[in-house]
């Protein structure tokens, strides 16, 4: 099972303490993570380093703790924009999750202005999957004029204007620069590995 760093920074599992190991650190939320977070960890063969917010997940890839941040929750336009802008000026990349799991690509989301009552810049994503991709409508995503019976139910092509314009829920697809140097390879590893997992359990998008 994946385990978390410790106030030591050694790597940290539920049964002991191991130091000076090779794995790679997998970031993630400090929070719960979903069953396809969990067992694309244990895929990978890593360990995770738990942080919180996407700034400080970032920095982590770039300071070199983690090599790779992927979830499928969803977070908002502003917490991605700037960190993504210092993490590809570095060499790094990040896209949406679903453009991996779907197409094997990277696909960065759009920033541009839109006007409040505009849909969400990821509606055509939401049929990328034959049906499969299903974000789910959550108190964070959630228009505030929308009813919030919606709350836990799937967001489908009638129901997307209720989710926020800026909210991302593709998902996050990040690696750190030393993934993406192609001396190393290490980009078509994460990209695999996500596919691979993603046929037996997908992703929880929201």
């Amino acid at each position: 099972t994946a385990g978390i760093l410790d106030t030591n920074n050694s790597i940290k599992t539920a049964s002991n303490v191991v130091k000076g190991s090779v794995k790679k650190g997998f970031v993630t939320t400090n929070g719960s993570i979903s069953t396809f977070t969990d067992k694309l960890i244990e895929k990978l063969g890593m360990y995770r380093v738990c942080a919180g917010g996407v700034g400080n997940k970032v920095m982590n890839l770039l300071e070199g703790k983690g090599e790779c941040y992927i979830q499928d929750r969803g977070v908002s336009r502003w917490d991605t924009a700037g960190p993504q802008a210092v993490l590809e000026a570095y060499g790094g990349h990040l896209s949406k999750l679903v453009s991996v799991v779907a197409e094997g690509r990277l696909d960065s989301y759009m920033y541009r202005k839109v006007a409040k009552n505009e849909p969400n810049c990821d509606t055509e994503n939401v049929n990328m999957l034959d049906g499969r991709f299903a974000p789910v409508f959550t108190r964070q995503n959630l228009k505030n004029d929308a009813s919030s019976d919606l709350i836990g139910k799937v967001v489908t092509q009638d129901t997307i204007k209720f989710v926020k314009p800026y909210s991302n829920i593709c998902g996050i697809f990040a690696v750190g620069p030393e993934a993406s140097n192609s001396a190393i390879n290490s980009l078509e590893k994460y990209i695999d590995a996500v596919i691979e997992v993603a046929s037996e359990q997908l992703p929880t998008f929201s």
